[in-house]
């Protein structure tokens, strides 16, 4: 009887021991993914958001056709009157997204690349209407967190306990006030490419060179893989699109499509286990 009751007790501190440890890891792996600049808010891959602090570049397109604005932008919408958007290369931590968005006769291809506190901005003119539309640079505080952004002159300025973060354009930005943003902005005419950053005036082809050497880590990355390359860049891109962060839990999780966020985000029971089985792969 001693016996069986020493096992018992030895299986249960052991089992308790084991939860620990898995909860600890967990805990790190979460604090050390919940970092950087990334499009970690499941409303718009156009939002690029600096965690912890919660810093938000929100992009959005005013076009003068019909005098639209274009707020928040997802991958997989339909309808006639909603933005299309071709996912390209990407990686998991946000150091590189690029995407083509197609709207109102109005296509932009958009990169980004990001190290540490540092974001720069690519956009591209593919197509335009006859008045070339606006790329709108709202800046926001998601999620209730603490600070408040400014403009001054042509500089977004974020001030937080801990943080300060500029953005600049290389592009003069233009008066336009009919548009639906509620916090200070930058609208920049799309007639050529524009650049934006944090890391102060940088010029557009110093931009475009941190661009390109980002990009090139990517594709190489997925080049790796070789004969199997077909079946690995759609899975990646598709798990990175998704990734998104979870303020209430303070996690950074990947649901199967922002295009479900009831309340929040989705996680559903088998397909969640399946996008594990993909990042595993």
């Amino acid at each position: 009887m001693i016996k069986k009751s020493v096992l018992l007790f030895l299986f249960i501190t052991s089992l308790a021991i084991s939860q620990t440890t898995t909860t600890t890891q967990y805990s790190q792996l979460q604090q050390n993914l919940c970092k950087g600049w990334n499009t970690w808010n499941i409303h718009s891959v156009l939002s690029h958001v600096l965690l912890p602090q919660g810093i938000a570049i929100n992009l959005g397109i005013k076009e003068y056709a019909d005098g639209s604005y274009l707020k928040e932008a997802l991958i997989g919408r339909s309808g006639n009157d909603q933005e299309e958007i071709l996912p390209g290369p990407r990686s998991y931590d946000g150091s590189y997204s690029e995407l083509i968005i197609k709207w109102q006769k109005i296509e932009l291809k958009i990169q980004s690349a990001a190290r540490s506190d540092t974001l720069v901005l690519l956009i591209t003119p593919i197509k335009n209407q006859f008045k070339p539309a606006s790329l709108i640079a709202e800046g926001g505080l998601l999620w209730g967190r603490p600070g408040y952004v400014v403009r001054e002159k042509n500089v977004l300025k974020w001030y937080t306990d801990h943080k300060e973060i500029q953005l600049y354009s290389t592009v003069t930005p233009v008066t336009e006030t009919n548009i639906n943003a509620n916090t200070p902005y930058l609208a920049l005419p799309l007639e050529n490419e524009i650049g934006l950053s944090t890391a102060g005036m940088v010029s557009l082809p110093e931009i475009k060179d941190y661009i390109n050497q980002a990009r090139k880590k990517v594709i190489k990355q997925e080049n790796s893989f070789a004969a199997d390359k077909d079946i690995y860049i759609p899975m990646h891109r598709t798990l990175a699109w998704n990734l998104i962060y979870d303020p209430e839990n303070n996690r950074v999780i990947i649901p199967i499509s922002r295009n479900w966020y009831w309340g929040g985000f989705v996680l559903f029971d088998w397909d969640t286990y399946f996008s594990a089985y993909m990042l595993s792969v």
